[in-house]
């Protein structure tokens, strides 16, 4: 199994998905297929062996292996939760030619080509938005513009560095590089201020490539920024890290507070996903060991609570509390199932012990753990998103509800209590996520967090 092959099957894939777009039931079938495969090929791809394909060395270590796999799977769980959901067929091809360019950033070695086909494969996700709501179409067409223009800096970054490579003088050009790479660091980050873009995306209702955004792209940004640190340490400039930490910081109780406001389920989602990558952004910004572990634990929390929340929303509008045409307990079970798998992903985007709780305190540790004011910050961002909770709540209670589909539907709630399991099962197992992560960053970049103590992003936030 060559590295290359994966993106060429993922690729593939897609075109493949393409041609029976206008096939519902089989675009989404091959869809769910594919992505399983692609991930059972992942793991068995060899690690440290380099291949040479288009004149750029294709390379994997341990840890873009496990991420690659993450990537196939959380990629396949979407799909069978939008075809679960009869979401249209559009979000198929899109999402597998993403997934594909994303393995492509992950086997290539960090260059200026990797950071390159990242924004690419950002880009593919806006296809997913075909004729969806005027605030979906602007989050939209906002993301991409975040998305791509910031990209026009990366080669500038990459040949200071190459030329300071080559010259042995490294007395400012890691730094300005450092600086360069910012931008576009935030907005593929999609932090503030370019969070805007996935709450309109998301607003209405939930979008499948907001929420793969969520679940697979920033997991994929920490480690190509993590490995990029490791092979040039020079670009951990002090000031620019505080400053990746401030956005973090800003980030994350804006959104945290901003959800108390939202109109819609999918709104309040989308604000708590952003808060708590906020802080997961300052835990990656903080330079030491326990911050990133913290921020990558939170991160792995997120993607699992998305996931139950995507397919509670989808449930939601099939056995929403006013669906009378069933009177069975079972019917009642159903609607309770819905509330609670929403809930319970809120709640664990917002620190609740059964979700990223673990994750802050490593990241707290890290930044100023004697600090009132982070506590208090951080405590008013997830007040927020525990009222937007409630009104979401109360909307899922009261909505209109769609004609059940039989089996469908069944096969749906038990997707959304699989997932519920799962959430609850990784706030069980946070030792092990922690020392299995710890063993992780360790591979992944060794020299990038050598030193625990060098500084500390936003502290005095």
């Amino acid at each position: 199994m060559q590295p290359h092959g994966l993106t060429l099957l993922s690729l593939a894939a897609a075109g493949a998905v393409a041609l029976f777009g206008k096939r519902r039931a089989p675009a989404r079938g091959l869809g769910v297929v594919a992505a399983t495969i692609c991930a059972w090929y992942a793991s068995g791809l060899q690690v440290d062996k380099g291949v040479l394909f288009l004149g750029e060395l294709w390379t994997l270590d341990s840890p873009g292996r496990t991420l690659l796999v993450f990537l196939y799977a959380a990629t396949a769980a979407l799909f069978a939760i939008g075809s679960l959901s009869a979401r249209e067929a559009s979000f198929s091809a899109p999402l597998l030619t993403s997934a594909g360019l994303l393995s492509a950033a992950l086997l290539l070695r960090p260059s200026s080509t990797s950071f390159l086909v990242l924004p690419m494969a950002l880009v593919a996700v806006v296809w997913t938005v075909r004729e969806g709501t005027p605030p979906a179409n602007r989050g939209a067409s906002l993301f991409l513009a975040c998305t791509a223009i910031p990209a026009l800096l990366v080669p500038a970054a990459f040949t200071m560095l190459e030329r300071s490579a080559m010259s042995g003088d490294a007395s400012a050009a890691p730094e300005w590089a450092a600086w360069l790479l910012l931008l576009p660091a935030i907005l593929w980050l999609t932090i503030f201020p370019s969070d805007g873009a996935l709450r309109l995306w998301n607003r209405d209702q939930p979008s499948l490539g907001a929420a793969y955004l969520w679940v697979v792209k920033d997991v994929v940004v920490f480690y190509l920024l993590l490995k990029l640190w490791g092979q040039h340490p020079g670009l951990r400039d002090p000031a620019v890290l505080t400053t990746l930490g401030a956005v973090g910081f800003v980030t994350a109780v804006y959104n945290g507070v901003l959800a108390a406001a939202q109109p819609t389920p999918s709104a309040v989602l989308a604000c708590a996903a952003m808060s708590a990558l906020g802080i997961a952004v300052q835990g990656l910004a903080s330079g030491s060991l326990d911050g990133v572990i913290g921020g990558l634990s939170m991160l792995i929390d997120r993607s699992a609570a998305v996931l139950l929340a995507v397919a509670a929303l989808g449930a939601g509008k099939r056995v929403g509390a006013r669906d009378v045409r069933d009177t069975s307990p079972f019917a009642e079970w159903r609607k309770w199932l819905v509330l609670a798998g929403f809930a319970v992903a809120a709640l664990a985007l917002a620190g609740a012990p059964w979700g990223a709780l673990a994750g802050r305190q490593r990241v707290l540790n890290a930044l100023e753990p004697s600090s009132p004011f982070l506590l208090l910050a951080w405590g008013a961002g997830s007040a927020g998103v525990s009222l937007g909770l409630a009104r979401a709540v109360w909307t899922m209670w009261h909505c209109e509800t769609l004609p059940s589909r039989g089996h469908r539907d069944d096969l749906l709630l038990v997707l959304v209590l699989g997932l519920l399991l799962l959430v609850l099962w990784v706030a069980l197992r946070a030792e092990a996520m922690d020392a299995l992560l710890s063993e992780w960053v360790s591979a992944l970049a060794p020299s990038a967090l050598a030193t625990s103590d060098c500084f500390a992003a936003a502290p005095m936030l």
